[in-house]
């Protein structure tokens, strides 16, 4: 489950969450080392954003990699159609 967690005065504790669908069959994953270069505040983004989930950097650029196409209800998507 993907779930936020909102602040508002009125309701203490507010969460909203959309299931995300397990897929089938697990397919094997094989990772290999690249390196990379990025713009400084970008990589500084990612930083941020892996330090607030416990994550490594990889791991925090290889999970937005993997669900930026996710599509979601209602025609939506993660990207720009």
């Amino acid at each position: 489950m993907s779930e936020k967690q909102v602040r508002d005065p009125n309701h203490p504790g507010l969460r909203l969450g959309q299931g995300i669908p397990a897929r089938e069959p697990n397919l094997p994953v094989e990772r290999v080392t690249i390196e990379d270069r990025v713009e400084k505040q970008l990589a500084a983004l990612l930083a941020d954003s892996a330090k607030h989930k416990r994550m490594s950097t990889d791991e925090t650029l290889e999970e937005t990699l993997l669900h930026v196409f996710d599509k979601v209800e209602r025609g939506g998507g993660a990207s720009a159609d």
